[in-house]
């Protein structure tokens, strides 16, 4: 539906559209319009639709010259994107359409040829993409403030702020030296930047009466969104010219002259009687040549429940300074007067930041007008406008210098620029028939594709190559002189960029979740985001070092640093982000502290590939000039190497090994050599953390176990004498996946879980046809390998054992029944099993019997088995080679699974939740790491990320899909398969008694192979709200964060807690041999030898099983498996008083009142009491017996058992 007033009507634009009161009245903006195109705000309906008319045919005329192109943008890693040189209108039309499943209204397709079809939709599920559309209109309803009566108060103060300033007397010029005495006899103190006017200054300060005062900004546009529920309305006093000279735009008198008019104001609001408020100054984006005032109401004021902020920002007349003397490449800084001004600029340096900035104060008014005529002329231009500020506000981009320098006016100003031009031939990349996603979208492409530090975009008609500046990105806005990418560095710009790329990648592809990831999800989180964070601290000398470094008068001093670390590490990392502290306003009274210090952050993704390398090649010694830079920039480090190939080459050797490590190493080295700054770490240290400390270097004893693995494989290969050849060995457990949170060849390993491993033989016909047969087949193969082994291999211990023979009714006849234990000399232990494909046949034909000769036990009971046998024989191998598989992708993998398990295990959830399914959680962050993009390459990272999943995952209406194929395998429709088995599930069983967590993979497609039966509803509930309060202090401690926080729970939140004695503790046992110092270390580990008859067995995890399955209805336990300190447990809500029945499945006490009660009730109604027997006891559990009972079951196993409740 157009947003346009009909032919010959006059009529107000829609209430979504409308300007705010307070902008008819007090921001200035014309009635009527004129000749100036986008300048006008409110039109008469004749004018506009004559000149309606004229835009579209130009628009038609410009998109039928548009080229299709036949494959969508391709969007890079690399760290430079070079825009393309066709039109770039076409492409980023066809991306837009393929934001929603549809070409946009008009003008996309060729006119060239009428024949040729439009661009295609991308080809996903139309329930999918009206589910994203629906999400967008739902956040853009609730981004929008509710302007109305609550805004009121903050009106009517900015009349009466507008009312004071319009008052202020006129002040006569004087020098500067003596205005800032008057202004302290005010006790005000003058904002003036660095540098401040000189004793000698020749020009003089003063006051007249504004110009003009103008609403301008967001609150006006009705592009605003709350943050934290605030809102800030900017109010532009544009100075009288009087004030001013032609000359004025150089050597800071402009902005000398700006500082003592703010401090007038500043002076008059304070002496007003009637401004229930309070006065601070502070900068305008961190820029030190804007000064600006803040007021803030005072409490329980009418103006506090508005919870607005008003900005009082200065402008100049636009045409006052001449455009041509501020263009980016001019020098408008003759001289430095300031002592810490340490650039020393001179005549031939241009001077792009200050000119912008000068130009900037000139345009205030032009851009209210461009931006306001934008959303009259383009009906989605708002909403594009609140979806790129929901945008960068969670990725913590802001128009503020220290946060990057692109903030919302930015954005705002890039889509108003984009709907007048930026493409080829000057034609306009966006078309102002798209509406606010199309928008949203193509101007995400915009800044992907293009590198404007390289190729300036110009809106206008001025040669690019007139107006570029090294290095700055450049987004040229021709009509009012401005770079509106001034503020930002070429840091900065890269990171801005990286977003976009990664937004549009996510955006274009099959990516679940894809609305949360753009907009819901806070990224800017550092510990979650990088893999690495450091910091340095800059003291005032350090600082002066850093400004003579500068290469432009841009203010930053992080784009010296991000050069230096840019250099250093090169491809080691694939994103580096350096940003400093801002310093925060300050009273109206008192000056800015200049000297304070300065907080430098380093945040770097690693590329896991290239970040483990040890030698830094340099250039050939026959290079001497390259050679001596080399030495140069590394320091006594750099050293000439002969290389294996012969070649000689400048060289640097570092000493550390590993991703995390070596790249300390590196940092230190380079801010100690380049600039003798000290950085400390965060993160990525969990020493002293209980179960934690052998996580992250515990490879060396995973190596040795599949060693002994393979050692294995050879040894029953090599068997003669077997019935059947072998067809396939696979390992099957945590430690052979390099998972396990318990380390192989360890005290506390000591072999009670030995390592599964999976034997399977050729097929044969003369296996039995029965189930039973099998596995007394099964056995008998068992046996022999046995015997051949110890007839082949002396030295290893080996042992048959039975299991399934009693956990699970009536089926230890379909079930595996037999395993062969097989313990190596040198302390390592497997489990062999033995896999029969015909098992599953078997099981299924029993399922699709129809013939009534099953039971429905049976049958209930053949289906479990069959789950079983798949999840044993089938999946659990797939798994295993997928993980390692994965591990060979991401090396940071393991490590994150391990702290993973350490964590779910410190907070006594282990025992519910199987190792499988925590590999497939922590995987979901490296296969699907969207919002964040690469995947982690530090354990932390990869913990974080998981665990932020892991507090956001709806578990109850959303499935896990993880796919190890990367979309090779798992098509649309699997995918879809998948959420209808989910689906499926929920409505069979609504209370989710049988299937909490559903979790499917591309070679597991059922959802339940690893979460049937358990963890339940309130174990799920339970990891979901630890999950929740430790992404919570991750965020409010950020760098200051303690990891070891994480891994702390408190036993007060169980019911009770039974502490197992210190000897039966995994960690408190003392093993034979265990501590003795070996001079070799392989001897050492040979001495952990427990008694060979006790591998497989633990004998508190044994006491825990018992407890579930005797008291599992009346009680929820927990446990950590990777020490068994204590058993822990919480009252099921359905032992709470209730009337008393038989066999209720729980010790049970009758309630005494409850009995009085019921008998006086009896005797009251004269009723007979034997009709009422069943109810007149009440019951409840007797806790003190289960406890009592449990204590006996334990045992010596038992220390204590303390009752909370």
């Amino acid at each position: 539906m157009s947003l346009r007033p009909t032919k010959r009507r006059r009529v107000s634009p829609p209430d979504e559209h409308e300007i705010p009161k307070v902008s008819a009245e007090l921001a200035g903006l014309p009635d009527e319009s004129d000749d100036g195109g986008e300048d006008d705000v409110i039109r008469d309906v004749d004018e506009e639709d004559s000149e309606d008319s004229e835009d579209s045919e130009e628009e038609e005329k410009d998109a039928g010259d548009l080229e299709d192109d036949d494959e969508d943008e391709d969007i890079t890693d690399d760290e430079d994107v070079v825009g393309r040189d066709e039109d770039d209108t076409a492409q980023i039309a066809k991306t837009s359409a393929d934001a929603t499943g549809r070409p946009p209204a008009s003008g996309l397709s060729s006119t060239k040829s009428t024949s040729q079809a439009r661009p295609k939709p991308l080809k996903v599920s139309l329930s999918g993409v009206n589910t994203f559309k629906m999400q967008v209109e739902d956040l853009l309803n609730n981004a929008r403030p509710n302007y109305g009566g609550r805004e009121a108060p903050a009106e009517d103060m900015l009349r009466k702020i507008k009312n004071v300033i319009e008052n202020v007397s006129d002040q006569a010029p004087m020098p500067a030296e003596q205005a800032q005495k008057n202004m302290l006899k005010h006790k005000i103190v003058i904002p003036f930047s660095d540098p401040p006017p000189p004793i000698d200054a020749q020009y003089k300060l003063g006051f007249s009466k504004p110009a003009s005062i103008n609403v301008t900004g967001s609150y006006a546009l009705k592009t605003a969104t709350r943050d934290n529920d605030r809102l800030t309305l900017d109010l532009v006093v544009t100075m009288p010219t009087s004030l001013f000279t032609k000359k004025d735009y150089l050597d800071y008198r402009y902005f000398h002259k700006r500082a003592y008019y703010l401090a007038c104001i500043a002076q008059a609001l304070r002496s007003a009687k009637d401004l229930p408020a309070t006065y601070e100054f502070t900068h305008t984006s961190g820029n030190n040549l804007l000064p600006i005032i803040i007021v803030k109401a005072k409490p329980e004021t009418e103006f506090a429940k508005s919870q607005c902020d008003i900005h009082i920002m200065l402008a100049i007349s636009e045409n006052f300074f001449a455009m041509a003397k501020t263009l980016p490449n001019k020098c408008c800084v003759r001289t430095s007067n300031s002592t810490t001004d340490a650039s020393a600029t001179t005549k031939t340096s241009p001077t792009p930041f200050y000119n912008s900035t000068l130009r900037g104060d000139s345009s205030v008014t032009s851009y209210l007008k461009l931006l306001h005529g934008s959303g009259t002329k383009c009906a989605g231009y708002r909403d594009a406008c609140l979806l790129g500020r929901v945008w960068l506000k969670q990725r913590d981009i802001a128009g503020s210098i220290g946060k990057g320098g692109f903030g919302d006016f930015e954005w705002a100003a890039l889509v108003a620029l984009l709907l007048q031009g930026g493409g080829a031939k000057g034609k306009p990349v966006l078309l102002s028939t798209y509406d606010g996603q199309q928008l949203f979208r193509a101007t995400l492409v915009f800044l992907a594709s293009k590198d404007l530090s390289r190729q300036p975009v110009v809106i206008g008609a001025v040669d690019s190559a007139t107006i570029k500046v090294s290095g700055q990105p450049m987004v040229y806005d021709e009509a009012r002189g401005v770079n509106i990418l001034y503020k930002m560095t070429h840091s900065s710009y890269r990171s801005l960029q990286k977003h976009a790329q990664t937004t549009i990648r996510m955006l274009s592809g099959n990516v679940e979740g894809q609305f949360d990831a753009t907009f819901a999800t806070q990224i800017a989180q550092p510990l979650i985001r990088f893999d690495l964070l450091a910091e340095a601290t800059l003291l005032e000398e350090q600082t002066k070092r850093l400004e003579q470094k500068r290469k432009n008068d841009h203010p930053s001093r992080t784009q010296h640093i991000w050069e230096l670390l840019s250099q250093g590490l090169g491809n080691r990392v694939t994103n580096l982000n350096v940003i400093a502290t801002e310093r925060a306003s300050w009273p109206i009274d008192a000056a800015r502290s200049r000297q304070a210090p300065i907080t430098i952050s380093m945040g770097l993704l690693l590329d896991p590939t290239n970040a483990t390398r040890t030698v830094e090649r340099g250039p050939s010694a026959e290079e001497p000039q390259a050679a001596a830079t080399f030495r140069d920039f590394w320091g006594g480090k750099a050293e000439l190497r002969r290389f294996k190939d012969g070649s000689i080459l400048e060289s640097v050797v570092w000493k550390t090994t590993g991703a995390i490590s070596l790249t300390k190493e590196i940092v230190t080295h380079i801010l100690q050599q380049r600039l003798s700054v000290s950085c400390t770490f965060v993160g990525n240290s969990f020493d002293g953390v209980p179960g934690v400390e052998d996580v992250l270097t515990a490879s060396a004893g995973f190596d040795n176990l599949r060693t002994a693995y393979r050692t294995l494989e050879e040894n029953i290969r090599s068997l003669e004498g077997l019935p059947l050849s072998i067809r396939q060995f696979q390992a099957s457990d945590p430690l052979l996946r390099s998972t396990s949170p318990t380390t192989p060849f360890t005290p506390t390993y000591s072999k009670e879980n030995p390592a599964s491993v999976v034997l399977q033989f050729e097929g044969s016909g003369r296996w039995p046809d029965d189930l039973q047969a099998i596995q007394m087949t099964k056995i008998a193969f068992l046996l022999r390998i046995d015997q051949l082994l110890a007839a082949a291999h002396p030295n290893l211990t080996t042992k048959l054992g039975l299991e399934n023979t009693s956990s699970i009714p009536d089926s230890s006849n379909i079930l595996n029944q037999s395993y062969l234990d097989i313990i190596y000399p040198f302390s390592a232990a497997f489990r062999l099993r033995i896999h029969h494909d015909r098992e599953s046949t078997l099981l299924e034909r029993r399922l699709a019997d129809k013939t009534g000769t099953i039971s429905a036990k049976d049958r209930e009971t053949a289906a479990l088995a069959l789950a079983i046998y798949k999840r044993d024989f089938l999946a659990t191998p797939i798994h295993t080679q997928a993980i390692q598989t994965l591990c060979t992708r991401h090396p940071a993998f393991l490590a994150s699974v391990r702290l993973t398990k350490a964590w779910i295990a410190a907070h006594l959830l282990s025992p519910h939740f199987s190792p499988e399914l925590i590999e497939l959680l922590v995987a979901r962050s490296f296969l699907h790491p969207y919002p964040w993009h690469p995947a982690p390459s530090s354990p932390q990272t990869g913990f974080l990320r998981t665990l932020h999943f892991l507090s956001t995952w709806d578990w109850r209406i959303e499935p896990l899909i993880v796919d190890f194929s990367g979309g090779a395998d798992l098509k649309r429709s699997d995918v879809e398969a998948v959420q209808t088995r989910f689906e499926a599930w929920r409505r069979l069983d609504p209370g989710m008694n049988r299937v909490v967590l559903f979790a499917a993979t591309n070679y597991a497609g059922e959802g339940t192979t690893w979460s049937e039966w358990s963890p339940g509803k309130v174990v799920a509930g339970r990891m979901t709200a630890l999950a929740r309060a430790a992404v919570g202090v991750v965020r409010e401690q950020a760098l200051q964060m303690d990891m070891a926080a994480l891994f702390k729970s408190s036993l007060k939140d169980f019911d009770f807690v039974i502490h197992v004695a210190p000897k039966f503790r995994r960690k408190g046992k003392v093993i034979k041999g265990g501590n003795e110092k070996s001079k070799y270390k392989n001897l050492q580990l040979g001495k952990i030898l427990p008694d060979p008859e006790l591998v497989g067995f633990e004998a508190v995890r044994e006491y825990f099983a018992e407890l579930q399955r005797l008291f599992g209805d009346a009680v929820v336990l927990f446990a950590d498996q990777g020490s068994w300190e204590v058993v822990a447990g919480l009252w099921s809500p359905h032992t709470e008083r209730r009337k008393f029945k038989v066999c209720l499945g729980y010790s049970s006490a009758p309630v005494a009142e409850g009995v009085g009660k019921r008998t006086r009730e009896v005797e009251q109604s004269g009723m007979d009491g034997e009709a009422h027997k069943d109810n007149e006891v009440e019951v409840v559990i007797n806790k003190d017996a289960m406890l009592s009972e449990m204590a006996r079951l334990g045992g010596d196993i038992v220390a204590k058992i303390e009752k909370n409740r």
